[in-house]
């Protein structure tokens, strides 16, 4: 009928025209949004460890004010709370300590790089360091899985080293001994004091020994020292003419 035909042009015409609303109001509505711009850092001129060395023997404690980076792989974190807010880290040309405005962040073989605006190259008891490290502006990490092998070396020449004023050669450095045992003295003992570190001394077949210096925070702290003779892999630290070796985990002192 004339009226049904009447309603059916009626319904078709009101269909159409919210249609043509529905496309003339998504014409007018940005569907992608801008995302919010991401920061980028830097990379400015690439410096090595060797290079941070020089800066501290020309200039003393030095801090970056422009772009400078350091790309390094991470040879001791904090996994096993031995040390704290600091890391080890090392290139071709050397090893260095990151001391850091926070912990956590930085496992051993993290390869990173160290944007050094803001960062200090200072000492601390002569242990060379980069210092007022922020964990997220100045640390990328670009890849992990990257373990580096130990540097072999003998309990006397890295005494010798601290002797004849060398000891930048081992210094922060991950290193190990072939065949040395705990000295008869600190048999029976933690690696720590309750609350305190504990300072234990290693030694070769010549009687050449050298110190362990374990936190009171570390996981193992409370394990009794193992007796015996064979390898030991630990960071090179120092505190003056102090030799600190430093302990990753006690499965690498075997």
């Amino acid at each position: 009928s004339k009226i049904k035909m009447k309603k059916l042009v009626m319904i078709t015409f009101t269909v159409m025209l919210a249609s043509l609303f529905v496309i003339t109001t998504n014409s007018c509505v940005k569907q992608d949004f801008d995302e919010p711009p991401i920061g980028v850092i830097p990379v400015g001129e690439v410096l090595n460890i060797a290079d941070l060395r020089q800066i501290f023997a020309d200039s003393g404690a030095y801090q970056f004010t422009s772009d400078y980076s350091l790309y390094a792989t991470v040879v001791m974190g904090e996994s096993t709370g031995n040390i704290y807010r600091s890391a080890y880290i090392q290139d071709t040309s050397g090893a260095i300590n990151l001391y850091m405005k926070n912990p956590g962040g930085l496992v051993a073989g993290d390869n990173i790089r160290v944007y050094l605006k803001g960062c200090e190259v200072s000492a601390y008891g002569q242990l060379l360091q980069i210092a007022n490290v922020d964990n997220d502006s100045n640390i990328i990490i670009n890849s992990n899985g990257n373990f580096l092998q130990p540097r072999t070396v003998t309990i006397a020449e890295l005494n010798q080293s601290m002797d004849d004023g060398n000891f930048v050669e081992y210094e922060s450095q991950l290193i190990r001994f072939d065949s040395v045992q705990f000295t008869t003295g600190d048999l029976g003992k933690t690696y720590a004091e309750d609350d305190d570190y504990g300072e234990r001394y290693i030694e070769d077949c010549n009687y050449n020994s050298v110190m362990v210096r374990t936190s009171s925070y570390a996981s193992f702290a409370q394990n009794i020292l193992p007796e015996g003779r064979g390898p030991l892999t630990a960071i090179a630290g120092r505190y003056n003419s102090t030799i600190q070796l430093i302990i990753r985990s006690t499965q690498e002192v075997q």
